[in-house]
């Protein structure tokens, strides 16, 4: 058990040395205010805050973790040789001769990595993009080059060697890294099949372009795919499952009741459609793809979810939100309402990366409450449509890419996640060769 010295304890600083310490060191710890008593003792011992303290691990603090406002702050960030990237740099100003071992830091770990895993930049006066997402461009991660290094997960780890520097004597079960590297495969399915299932009216409305384009092999192929006659191009779902026998998979559905520009998979009532989605939950997890519109009406997102357990025979508790569009902190304030317990949204549409800048699952502080909460949120760090249409790379460059932010995660045990789409893996000429990025993906 770890003692740890806080002049002033705080829901924040609970947070972040839960998250650090405890989810990814396996560091049981206790905390007390009391200097004396923290001296005297002499059990294991982190002292957190500005007079370094002989003979333990000692990290300097900044205010972040004693405040309960949410304001811009100044934030420079330094290149380090050991800790990649830093920033809140606070030396101690006084250092005296140690007569026993001493390890300290010189900038906050705690406030740095909390800034980061709350995303608090994402609660500041922004400019959106056109979907009134966050940018990417906007964040510290991109500004300063290192959105494409899972820097909280390094933190971590680096800490955990200097506390064992300091204590050598530790056993396994007091310090003991936890997770191992995994790679999931998650599939959204924005368009489970182009023709198969359609309402009548948009069937009909696709037979008439085609007529109006002379497109008429498109015509024939249409029909023969109504007549089942032949396979539909987005039913890529046995390949999907064939390729990722050795990965866990997860599937997201959109659901959308009210079809819109950006929501247009074929009608939930669609007896072909309800079936895909059964068999696929009997054999995966799975979890709602809230639509474009159900991020600003409540009454759509239930009525998603409830069509979800309508259709599954049990509530979704996992989601990703339809074009990765959510806002601080109303989207999670409405899926937490919905009962969701897992989040996969983290992500941007334009950049690779991983933008709370961990490979690991953590749960959400609510900044707006001041407060954890139990939804904990899975961060992917790529995504097919990233990677070709916002990225414009080439099936090499995207394998490189893969490999680069495969190798990254590897290093400190997270989790690999990129997010792919039934209708990118159709081998037709826009995606020509792109199930070989796939198949690179999910491999171990």
């Amino acid at each position: 058990m770890f003692l740890i010295l806080i002049p002033y304890i705080s829901t924040r600083t609970q947070y972040v040395l839960d998250e650090l310490l405890l989810r990814r060191l396996g560091i049981e710890f206790k905390i007390t205010e009391k200097e004396d008593y923290f001296i005297k003792s002499s059990s294991l011992k982190i002292n957190y805050g500005n007079k370094i303290i002989e003979g333990c691990v000692n990290i300097p603090s900044v205010p972040l973790l004693h405040e309960e406002s949410i304001h811009r702050h100044e934030i420079e960030v330094e290149l380090d040789e050991k800790w990649r990237k830093i920033f809140f740099k606070n030396p101690y100003e006084n250092i005296p001769d140690f007569r026993q071992a001493t390890q300290f830091l010189h900038f906050d770990l705690f406030a740095a990595s909390f800034y980061l895993l709350s995303r608090y930049e994402e609660y500041l006066p922004h400019k959106k993009d056109e979907h009134l997402r966050f940018k990417a461009e906007n964040s510290l991660a991109f500004q300063n080059q290192f959105l494409e290094i899972p820097l909280v997960d390094i933190w971590a780890n680096l800490l955990g060697e200097i506390i064992k520097k300091q204590y050598p004597q530790l056993k396994d079960d007091e310090l003991r890294p936890i997770g191992k590297f995994k790679v999931i495969n998650t599939i959204d399915i924005d368009f489970a099949y182009r023709y198969k299932g359609l309402a009548m009216f948009r069937f009909l409305k696709k037979a008439i372009r085609n007529v109006l384009y002379f497109d008429f092999k498109e015509l024939t192929f249409q029909i023969n795919v109504r007549n089942g006659r032949v396979s539909d191009p987005y039913d890529t779902f046995e390949y999907i499952k064939d390729r990722s026998k050795s990965v866990s998979s997860i599937f997201f559905f959109l659901l959308a009741n009210k079809e819109s520009r950006f929501d247009k998979n074929i009608p939930t009532s669609s007896s072909e459609l309800r079936a895909l989605f059964l068999s696929l939950s009997n054999k995966y997890d799975c979890g709602l793809h809230p639509s474009y519109l159900s991020t600003v009406n409540k009454k759509m997102l239930q009525n998603e979810f409830e069509t979800f357990k309508l259709i599954i025979g049990k509530a979704a508790t996992k989601s990703r939100q339809h074009f990765l569009k959510m806002q601080m902190p109303f989207t999670y304030h409405s899926l937490i309402q919905q009962g969701v317990k897992e989040d996969y949204t983290m992500a941007y549409a334009s950049h690779i990366g991983f933008r709370a800048s961990t490979s690991k699952p953590f749960n959400w502080f609510d900044l707006s409450e001041n407060k954890e909460t139990d939804l904990v949120l899975h961060s992917s760090c790529a995504m097919d449509v990233t990677l070709k249409n916002y990225l414009k790379l080439q099936v090499p460059q995207a394998i490189e890419c893969i490999h680069r932010l495969k190798s990254a995660v590897k290093k400190v045990n997270g989790d690999f996640i990129v997010i792919w789409h039934n209708t990118s893996l159709i081998e037709d000429a826009e995606w020509q060769g792109w199930r070989a990025v796939y198949e690179d993906t999910i491999t171990i």
